[in-house]
């Protein structure tokens, strides 16, 4: 697969957070693509919950924006740094808008297979940032978590 191509692939995967082009998940992920992220308890497994986790965000943040500041395509990785930003204004694990805005910041690490999809994935963002923006206590976090 060229450079190219995972990038756009790479790419793709946040016009399901802007967008909500659920069926971009499906274009740049393989079906039993793993996610590794810092905000679940375990890691995700397959193109269904990743879909789940992104519904999760923009129900909660109906004007969500993610935005890629920096892109870097290496053999079979592709290393973005990325910005997001919205308003709590929509259930969010449970617990009831708090009108709040957040700004974060985040790096992820997406492995590409054979056929140019991504196959693994690992996230590292400002998730303390980003509960403290909305004004969510560690405690209702843990009750909601």
């Amino acid at each position: 697969m060229s450079p190219g191509a995972i990038e756009q692939a790479a790419r793709r995967v946040f016009d399901a957070f802007n967008k909500g082009e659920m069926e971009a998940i499906d274009e740049a992920c393989a079906p039993d693509v793993v996610s590794h992220d810092p905000a679940e308890a375990a890691d995700m497994r397959g193109t269904a919950a990743l879909k789940e986790r992104v519904k999760g965000y923009r129900t909660a943040m109906s004007d969500l924006e993610v935005t890629v500041d920096e892109l870097i395509v290496a053999d079979d990785k592709v290393v973005t740094r990325w910005r997001a930003h919205g308003t709590n204004d929509g259930e969010l694990l449970g617990m009831e808008p708090t009108g709040r805005k957040m700004e974060i910041t985040g790096i992820t690490i997406d492995h590409f297979d054979a056929d140019g999809r991504i196959a693994e994935s690992w996230d590292q963002w400002d998730n303390a940032g980003f509960v403290q923006q909305l004004g969510i206590s560690p405690e209702a976090l843990a009750e909601a978590g």
